[in-house]
Order: structure tokens, then sequence, then C-alpha cells
């Protein structure tokens, strides 16, 4: 929005001066070509048959002098000095003495060139936007009448004639209030056009800046299949450099070229998507008019974005499924598990028996934690995170897992890169991931024949700076073609795992605005990384 207001308040100062001057610059090429004309006249003898017969002495050299203004005036205005006030009054006062001095070297009011006075008043009203019309028009009804007693006192000009005088003048105040209506309607008419043109101009700029903000390509195409437009997306997925644009979609992408070829003849209704360098695209195809062979906007589509929301929408449907038969199973289950105690409290039972009650109670509560499980997925509670300062959390955290665990304090080593870092998380989700992380540490994670030991990390990221706490262990590691299944639901390589919990704490991760990632470790083991959602701030 910045840019956008900056670039409407430059419009806005520079529009105005131009407006201004423009009409100067047509008024200026008016009196050269006007002049010339007289010289022209003058030089070729015309003017002792039509202008200038009266007095040619006098014609000539006024003439020649209201050339040279014309150029003096034609300078001044592109070197914009003297000012533009200055520059109108000068011109029209001039304008109105060469052409009377004119007018009365061709026999006066009688010539009928005091008509071009009419235009030197209009234009300097006008310029002056209507406010020295009525001066002008005085100016020039004065100008004519010592004219007319100009005729008087000289027996050797034209005669004179008051009457045509008195009517001239009458035009020239009428003219001087025209000028008044039509500079009040061009002024009207410029600031509107220069609203428009603001408006114009902020809508350009907002509609490119969606499109090249959009998540979908964009390539526009003319009916030869022309680049005309692009978008950053389109030239991403495309694997497309900016350095060495190509002009024609078929340079850019052969098949996808061949599809709009396909797409125009009606033979393709669903195109197909395409593999490019930067991954899988899906085009669609909107002609630009109403016949399929014009211009086409082109939009691209990334696979990978679809497949990903296709995936999400199928897993929260399924969680909401699972989380109705959870809760239907969750009663007969309790009528097993209160039946299976009752059972257990008959003295005579053998070993057998007990033998079979036992691996009922341990299913049982397997069977319950799946439930428990599933329901707290399926509820989707909203989460608010909140500021945690991470070290303070991370001590009472340790110290009541190593208690509950009865794990040897040397065996759980803790680093951070400061001291005083600041996350934003709920904190008793927090608690239940990283109680996951720590425990899946100690079952899949500790050697065989040795004696549970991982490390806990927080530090801040290399690529973006932004916190992370992260859980090593010093296992084997897990298999590149299991690493990405193991954040997949009821996906489990231990026996008595239900394969809910790293679902369950990547989606609490999301939830918080975190990412939670697996990653192999430096030397041995497997690192789960937390990677906040805001940079760290140190405590004020």
């Amino acid at each position: 929005m910045t840019t956008m207001s900056a670039r409407t308040s430059s419009v806005a100062t520079d529009k105005p001066d131009e407006l201004t001057w423009n009409p100067l610059r047509v008024f200026n090429f008016y009196r050269l070509t006007l002049s010339s004309l007289f010289l022209l006249a003058a030089a070729t003898g015309f003017s002792e048959v039509f202008i200038g017969e009266e007095m040619p002495l006098l014609f000539r050299p006024t003439v020649v002098l209201y050339l040279i203004f014309a150029l003096i005036s034609l300078v001044a205005y592109y070197r914009r000095k003297p000012g533009f006030e200055t520059q109108v009054y000068a011109q029209v006062l001039v304008d109105i003495i060469a052409i009377t001095i004119i007018m009365h070297a061709s026999g006066g009011v009688a010539s009928g060139l005091g008509t071009l006075l009419v235009v030197a008043i209009a234009a300097g009203g006008i310029l002056m936007a209507g406010r020295m019309a009525n001066f002008f028009a005085a100016v020039a009804t004065v100008a004519v009448l010592i004219e007319q007693f100009a005729s008087l006192v000289f027996p050797h000009g034209p005669p004179p004639d008051f009457t045509k005088a008195g009517l001239l003048g009458a035009t020239f105040f009428a003219t001087a209030m025209l000028s008044l209506v039509l500079s009040s309607r061009i002024r009207e008419g410029e600031k509107l056009a220069e609203e428009q043109s603001v408006d114009l101009a902020n809508l350009a700029q907002l509609n490119e800046h969606i499109i090249q903000h959009m998540q979908s390509g964009v390539i526009a195409v003319d009916r030869d299949n022309g680049i005309r437009l692009t978008n950053s997306a389109a030239m991403r997925m495309l694997d497309w450099s900016k350095d060495d644009p190509p002009a024609n979609l078929g340079t850019l992408s052969k098949e996808l070229a061949e599809q709009l070829v396909d797409w125009r003849k009606l033979k393709v209704v669903e195109p197909r998507s395409i593999r490019t360098g930067a991954g899988e695209v899906i085009p669609r195809f909107n002609a630009l008019g109403l016949r399929l062979t014009g211009a086409v906007l082109v939009f691209l589509d990334d696979a990978s974005v679809l497949n990903d929301q296709a995936h999400q929408i199928r897993l929260a449907s399924l969680g909401r499924l699972t989380g109705g038969i959870a809760h239907e199973i969750r009663n007969p289950l309790g009528a097993i598990s209160h039946a299976a105690q009752l059972l257990d409290e008959a003295p005579d039972l053998t070993k057998q028996d007990r033998r079979l009650l036992e691996i009922i109670h341990n299913h049982s509560a397997r069977v319950n934690e799946i439930i428990e499980n599933i329901l707290q997925l399926s509820r989707g509670s909203n989460t608010i995170p909140e500021p945690l300062e991470l070290k303070p959390w991370l001590d009472e955290f340790i110290a009541d897992f190593l208690f509950s665990s009865g794990m040897s304090p040397e065996r759980l080593g803790l680093s951070l890169e400061r001291d005083d870092m600041i996350v934003r998380f709920n904190p008793t989700q927090l608690n239940q991931i990283i109680t996951n992380l720590c425990q899946n540490a100690i079952r899949h994670g500790t050697p065989e024949g040795e004696d549970p030991k991982f490390d806990v990390r927080a530090g801040f990221s290399e690529r973006d700076n932004r916190p992370y706490l992260e859980i090593c262990d010093y296992g084997k590691g897990i298999p590149d073609n299991e690493a990405q299944q193991v954040f997949d639901p009821f996906y489990s390589t231990h026996s008595q795992g239900t394969g809910l919990g790293l679902y369950i704490a990547r989606e609490m991760c999301a939830s918080n605005r975190a990412r939670l990632d697996y990653r192999r470790g430096e030397t041995v083991g497997s690192c789960f990384r937390i990677t906040f959602a805001e940079t760290n701030s140190a405590t004020e």
C-alpha cells in the first residue's frame, strides 16, 4: 500500500503541471503559424491585395517583429522561464497590440482581422482559468478604440467606424464570458481525467500485484502462442529463468503448447499433468474472448499442493469416521475390561486362565490408548499459542521426565544456543509432544543392551533463523524408505505401537503454526526437530 500511495501522489503532482502547460504550447504554435502566414503574405506581395494594403510600411516590420516574438515565446515555453502566468500575460497583450496594428495597416475594423483578437482573448481566458478574461477583453476593446481615434488623427489612415468597433468590443466581452464557462468545464474535465488516470494507474498496479503474487501460475498467450504476460509462479513451476525469457509457448514447454493446440481443436477437455524441472503442474485453459483460436490464459496449478490438499481432506474425513467408530467401540471395550476385572477376582482360576486374563487386560489397555488418541485427533480442539520461555520450561520438563522414567540424568544431554529463547506454543501440547519424542528415543533409539541415551537441543535454524527444539538419539536411525512414512497415521515398526504418536505430534505442531520434521543425526541416530513459528526475542 505504501508503493501505491507514493505512485498516486506522484501522478497527482505531475499531472496538473502538464495539463496547465500543454494548452500554452498549442497557443504558441498557433501564434507561430499566424505570424508566418503574415510574413509569407508580405514577402510574396499577396498582402498588397488583401492585408496590409493601406499602410505596407507599417505592416511589414510589424509582422517581422511578431514572428520574432512567436519564436521567443516558443523557446520560453520549452524552458519554462519565466513562469506560466507571466508568459500568458505577455503573450496575450503582445497579440492584442500586434494584431491591432496589423488590422490598422490593413484597413481598420472593416478588414475583419479584428476577429483574430477574439482568439487571443479566448485563449487567455482559458489559460488563466477564466480569471483574466474580462481584463483581456477590456484591453482589446481599448486597443480597438485607440486604433479608431488614430484613424481620425492621421488622415492617410483607414476611415474610422465606431459602430463596428463597438460591436467588436461587445464580441470581446461575450467571448470573455464564454471563456469563463469553457474554462470551468475544461478544468472539471481535467480534474475528472486526472482522478480517473490515478484510479486506473492504481488499479493496474493492484492487478499486477495480484497476478504476480498468485499461487497459481498465469501465462497469457496470443493466437500464435506468443507469450504476452506471465507471473513469477509460472516461471517457478516451469523452471524458467528471468534472464532468458522465451517468446513462444512452444519454446517454454513443448508439451504445454501441444495440449493448448488440442484444447483449441476441442480434442482435450481435461488437460493432462506435465512434468517439469521443478515438479509436476496441471494446466487449465481459458479463452480471452468468444473464439478459442484467439488469446488464451493458461493457469498452472502445482500438483503437489493439490495432492497435499486432497490428502488433508482424506485425513480429515478419516479422522471424523474413525472418531465415530472409536466412540462406538469404547462402550463394549469398557464392558470387556470390566468383565475381565470381575473374572480376575474369582478364587479358582488356573494359571492358564490368569495368563489369558493378562492378555485381555494388556490388549484392552492398548485398544483404549488407540481410542484416546483417535478421539483427541478427531476433536481438533482450538489451540492458543502463548509466549514460552524455553530454558525454564525445559528444566522443569526434564526433571519431571527423569523422575517418571527412572532414566539416569547423565544420559540425557541438554544444550541451548541461548538462555533467553522465547517461543510461541501451547505448553500442554508441547509437553505431550516432547514426552512422545523422548519415549520414542528410549524405545526405538536405544541400542540393544545399553541404557537409554538421547539429547535435547535448542537453537536457531541457519536457513530462516527460526528457533527450533530437537530430540536426537544414538540408535540406528530410520531407513530412508521408511523415513517418509513415520508421520502417516497407523504406521509403526513396533509391535506394541499404535502408529498415531508422531502423526498427532505433527498435527499439534501445525495447529501451533510450527513444523515437525525428521532428519538423520550428524553421526548416528535420528533427530526429530520442532521448528517454531516465530523468531526468538530476548526477554525485556
